[in-house]
């Protein structure tokens, strides 16, 4: 369900661009992105999966013929972890076999204060990257196209994608 549309044809957010913060209904996180972004959030019937936000980011790259457009964002779920299991144990026993073979590097990051695990996962076209922490029985999980190797996305989206990760506050 697509809860924020501000414009389907937005371009890379401007320093001066107004920024939002989310609160999920939940009180699960909060994760900040530019007024320009479009919100959806995910029903889905998945075992313990509580809760799917993906902020998305859309901007045309051949004005001149109206096509051409460039689709990518951050995908925050979260999980039931009744385990207690921690990010990078999560991250070995929920990534697929046939997943696991397309990871490319995995490491300790800091999202905020919290630590976090992030795999680097490639489907051989595209590159991506897996952020998982665990806190208070929820494990939050942060999904999106590593953009950063990609020579054709300007500049200017690789550091809004960046701010929109460090911005994730879970709760």
């Amino acid at each position: 369900m697509l809860i924020d549309t501000p414009s389907l044809a937005s371009a890379c957010p401007q320093k001066d661009t107004p920024w939002a913060t989310y609160a999920s209904p939940n009180d699960y996180f909060t994760i900040s992105y530019p007024r320009t972004a479009n919100l959806i959030y995910t029903y889905d019937a998945t075992p313990q999966l509580l809760s799917r936000l993906t902020i998305e980011f859309i901007d045309h790259f051949d004005y001149s013929r109206n096509n051409g457009i460039l689709r990518f964002g951050v995908q925050v779920s979260i999980w039931s972890n009744t385990n207690n299991l921690s990010a990078e144990d999560w991250a070995k026993t929920t990534v697929s076999p046939m997943l696991s073979k397309t990871v490319l590097k995995a490491d300790l990051i800091y999202i905020g204060s919290q630590p976090a695990y992030r795999l680097h996962r490639t489907d051989l076209t595209t590159y991506f990257s897996d952020v998982f922490i665990a806190k208070n029985h929820l494990m939050y999980e942060l999904y999106y196209q590593d953009i950063d190797s990609n020579t054709l996305v300007p500049a200017c989206w690789k550091s809004v994608q960046q701010a929109v990760v460090t911005s994730f506050r879970p709760r």
